[in-house]
């Protein structure tokens, strides 16, 4: 005889039959319908569960369920298996909360706010996906590659490191640096510049001097100074003086550290009264010289984008705490615990700040000049040592 509360007559093996506690199930070819524990399937309307296993008692392969009964919880949908601690949420409101849970209640994995957030198992957060910064941050550290690279700071300094092999600097694609265990060196030959004109180095510190390439074999050799510049030369070594930078003047004052030197406009001005190359022009641009030891340089102004500091709060879930609704287990329900967390970052303010302003600036390459002013001097001496 039928029961009057199923839809299903469960005096044969029913497949799916729905019992007095408005549950329906889907039971199993062997006449498992007529008891629940054996049911395959099973949808239960008091907290809106649907499961996949075994029983309803507990214990379920799969649990597809509501995370409340009430309120904003409501809408989130649960994926479970177990208990209400192993599951994923994904809210259907606004999609500002998912995360999965490890099974102890707190989840190592979840989003908040198109924010990505990181976990231990206590709770400690280990590396963040902020969209305020576009930047990835770890606990301490970020390795990449089976930590064969660290980005990391330690509170005082930071550091970038490749723990195996080389480190390689790069722009536009392509490597222009690199650093092995024992040098910094440029990828291409005779390519890349250390530093330009409108952004020098104070000072250069080395337990040597440089080495400069003179090898005969990748020299086109003109021979010794002709007469015009020996003339020039000579007249140069008389310009050589005692100065103090003007910036050091500002910054020091009397404690200006002197000098000793020529002054550029002035060693192209006599090269050019010798006839050998273009003079300054009255817009203070120099023509065209082909003497390497003077040198010209100019430059446009130099843009950056602006950033600015700012404190970044966001949720971080540290924990759960127990609902008074309970779940299909009988157990009360568990609800994510946040707190929120300070977070300091840069972050760009759409504007531009002037960096280097537009300007140009004269130079001499000291080592070729010296050794012109030598030739003048050994031509001095030899027709002294003549007379």
């Amino acid at each position: 005889m039928a029961d009057e509360q199923r839809l299903i007559d469960y005096t044969v093996p029913p497949l799916a039959y729905v019992d007095p506690a408005h549950i329906l199930l889907f039971g199993t070819s062997a006449g498992a319908g007529v008891n629940v524990l054996a049911s395959a399937l099973v949808a239960r309307q008091a907290d809106g569960v649907f499961y996949a296993d075994r029983n309803v008692a507990g214990n379920h392969t799969l649990q597809v369920r509501n995370y409340d009964a009430s309120g904003a919880a409501a809408s989130r949908l649960v994926l479970a298996t177990g208990s209400p601690n192993s599951y994923v949420i994904f809210d259907a409101v606004n999609g500002s909360y998912r995360s999965i849970s490890n099974g102890a209640g707190i989840a190592p994995a979840y989003d908040y706010a198109d924010q990505h957030y990181f976990m231990t198992r206590a709770g400690v957060l280990q590396m963040s996906l902020p969209d305020t910064s576009n930047a990835i941050f770890g606990a301490g550290a970020l390795w990449v590659a089976s930590n064969k690279l660290v980005v990391q700071h330690d509170g005082s300094n930071g550091y970038i490191r490749a723990q195996t092999g080389g480190l390689y600097l790069g722009s536009g694609g392509a490597n222009r640096w690199g650093i092995n265990d024992a040098t910094f060196y440029p990828i291409l030959d005779n390519t890349y510049a250390l530093c330009w004109a409108g952004a020098r180095a104070t000072q250069v510190f080395a337990a040597t001097g440089t080495i400069n390439t003179s090898d005969e074999r990748e020299k086109d050799w003109r021979g010794a100074p002709n007469d015009a510049e020996l003339r020039a030369a000579r007249r140069i070594a008389g310009e050589i003086g005692v100065y103090r930078w003007l910036d050091a003047v500002a910054a020091k004052g009397d404690k200006a550290r002197l000098h000793i030197g020529v002054r550029a406009q002035r060693v192209w001005a006599i090269m050019a009264e010798e006839g050998l190359v273009d003079p300054i022009g009255a817009d203070g641009r120099p023509g065209e010289t082909p003497y390497a030891f003077l040198c010209w340089d100019e430059w446009g102004d130099v843009w950056e984008d602006e950033y600015e500091d700012v404190t970044v709060s966001h949720p971080v879930l540290v924990g759960e705490k127990v609902s008074s609704v309970l779940g299909a287990d009988g157990k009360p329900i568990r609800e994510p615990v946040f707190k929120d967390q300070e977070q300091k970052s840069r972050v760009a303010t759409g504007n531009k700040v002037l960096v280097t302003a537009a300007g140009n600036r004269f130079g001499l390459r000291v080592d070729q000049l010296a050794l012109f002013l030598i030739a003048a001097q050994e031509q001095r001496l030899a027709a002294l040592e003549a007379a």
